[in-house]
């Protein structure tokens, strides 16, 4: 978070913002590939006198490092973290000159991975959007509106699940464990009716649930390191 507010800081430096937006006026709509390179380039510039501040390497090897560090889980879960990177995104790729309408959040699409059954369902959000926002779409797509009540969306942390905060904005994430309500519910036999299964279905079950659920756990390590975008754009750029 302290080197997120360094770099916030120097980006907002009047002599860079006066060399990026000339990088936009000059290069980004007619040679998109020569303006990431430059615009790559002149972010580095500031990465370099930044980073060592922080035990990093002033270098493109510096900004791997802090990426690396970046996606630590314990970071990862930091809402400070997400809302300082978010706004870090905003200062260095929104396009110069919008107005306050097309600022508007775009929809993002977020899978929901239940825990421990796995199932999944993907609801569009606003990339602005809370938790709650996102547990009350899931509700409005399945028509069960229990969910705003039994539903939680949760973070694995060490070896316990952590619960979101219903207020808490959702970031880069694109990827979230639900608990709290089975998603296949109204789809195949309900949990009543599946005490009626006989037993080898019952382990069958199971067996696919557990390996659903370690496949699911991968999949949400991946998405934290690809869906740093920000970070990421200022280690490889846009190439």
């Amino acid at each position: 978070v302290e080197l997120q507010k360094d770099l916030l800081q120097a980006f907002s430096d009047a002599g860079f913002r006066q060399k990026l937006a000339e990088l936009h006026r000059t290069l980004a709509r007619e040679h998109p590939n020569k303006f990431r390179g430059e615009r790559q380039r002149l972010l580095l510039s500031v990465q370099s006198q930044v980073l060592p501040k922080h035990g990093f390497e002033g270098s493109p090897l510096g900004v791997i490092q802090m990426l690396t560090a970046f996606g630590e889980a314990h970071i990862q879960g930091n809402e400070e973290f997400q809302r300082l990177g978010a706004k870090l995104e905003h200062m260095l790729f929104a396009e110069p000159g919008l107005t306050s309408k097309q600022e508007q959040p775009r929809n993002v699409k977020v899978k929901l991975v239940q825990h421990p059954e796995g199932g999944e369902l993907d609801v569009e959000v606003s990339a602005a959007a809370t938790m709650g926002e996102v547990l009350a779409a899931a509700a409005e797509a399945l028509g069960r509106p229990e969910m705003l009540q039994k539903g939680r969306l949760v973070r694995k942390q060490g070896g316990a699940f952590i619960g979101f905060g219903k207020d808490e904005h959702l970031g880069r994430r694109r990827r979230l464990m639900l608990m709290g309500i089975d998603l296949k519910e109204g789809v195949g036999p309900s949990a009543d009716d599946d005490d009626d299964d006989d037993d080898d279905q019952a382990k069958d079950s199971s067996i696919e649930a557990a390996a659903t659920d370690a496949s699911s756990q991968v999949a949400m390590r991946l998405s934290v390191e690809e869906g740093l975008a920000l970070q990421k754009d200022l280690l490889q750029g846009f190439s």
